[in-house]
């Protein structure tokens, strides 16, 4: 059998932080803003997983050691890897959301900047089954992994699309089609890039629609209890 390049994580399990929907202030026409009131336990972010990708993590993988050691001189590699839970509630459902990680260094510096060198999923309806593993190929691009890999989770087929690759400020867009609702555990994957001779930290944050059948469609944001459980250092 051909040996596929690169190397497989299995991420583990994450602790959950509930993530309050405060709605979004601006006055709206024959709406009084007591009946568009803040959302719980709509949505849980699982804290950010994070690993270096070194020579050492590489093992015996000749390829995936080259790449590493071709950009070791100047840059760092991580893979980060979180999910989001989403539970809507009565007859309101989610419309759209985005969940967006925030990139930056620890010094302040803003070049040469912290990025999502790739990410997954990239663009398209998610699969039915969803494995917890994450791939890396020898190029330390993302894989699509297979139903066979890995712990398998069900879910519903919606669509997401990746947003800002290649950027401090990487995204993933859910979009609720005719076919599903919103709701369920999603999984999102990177691959950061941050300079050699920085630190760099990540914060995840989350924004949705929500459809009210009585109110209509509003913006919400996410207000963790405590953001810096969302925040991450980048190995």
């Amino acid at each position: 059998m051909r040996h596929e390049p690169g190397i497989t994580f299995e991420v583990p399990d994450m602790p959950d932080i509930d993530v309050a929907l405060e709605p979004d202030r601006r006055p709206v026409k024959g709406v009084a803003q007591r009946d568009i009131g803040r959302l719980e336990g709509w949505i849980r972010i699982g804290q950010p997983w994070c690993t270096a990708l070194t020579a050492k993590v590489a093992g015996d993988d000749a390829d995936l050691k080259r790449y590493v050691a071709g950009g070791a001189a100047q840059s760092r590699f991580a893979v980060v890897s979180l999910s989001c839970t989403f539970a809507p509630q009565g007859d309101a459902e989610f419309v759209k959301a985005w969940v967006q990680v925030h990139l930056a260094r620890d010094d302040g510096q803003t070049s040469p900047a912290p990025i999502a060198y790739s990410m997954q999923p990239v663009r398209g309806g998610s699969p039915r089954q969803l494995t917890r593993t994450v791939k890396v190929g020898a190029d330390l691009k993302l894989l699509q992994t297979g139903v066979e890999e890995g712990v398998i989770d069900n879910i519903e087929n919606l669509f997401v699309e990746a947003l800002y690759e290649g950027e401090s400020n990487p995204a993933w867009e859910l979009s609720r089609t005719s076919a599903a609702s919103i709701s369920g555990v999603q999984r999102f994957s990177m691959v950061v890039l941050q300079p050699k001779v920085a630190v760099s930290s990540g914060i995840v944050t989350v924004t949705a629609t929500v459809e009210n059948k009585r109110f209509g469609i509003f913006t919400y944001n996410g207000k963790p209890p405590d953001p810096a459980k969302l925040t991450f250092r980048v190995p």
